[in-house]
């Protein structure tokens, strides 16, 4: 009967100390676990962001290839006219 109980309280002294040793490295890992996971959303995010910026400056790009576009944009941004043509601005006040 001794023999019994001297055989539980020892594994029950074996059963925590391994709580003791094992859980703190069991709760870093869980931790940098998660810390990882959204560092991984954060990256997906990013490469998301990239792929619209990409796909807009390929509408962009196929856009300049259109001689009416190009025009538009060398009036607008660059101030050119055609001979003898004249602008006019309005001011808003």
């Amino acid at each position: 009967m001794k023999e019994n109980r001297v055989g539980k309280i020892l594994l029950f002294g074996v059963i925590l100390l391994n709580i003791y040793f094992f859980v703190p490295y069991m709760y870093r890992s869980y931790v940098k676990i998660n810390k990882l996971k959204k560092e991984q959303i954060d990256i997906k995010n990013k490469i998301e962001l990239a792929k619209n910026r990409i796909e807009d400056y390929n509408r962009r790009i196929e856009k300049l290839e259109d001689d009416f576009q190009r025009e538009r944009i060398a009036r607008d941004k660059l101030q050119m006219v055609k001979e003898k043509e004249e602008i006019y601005r309005f001011i808003n006040k």
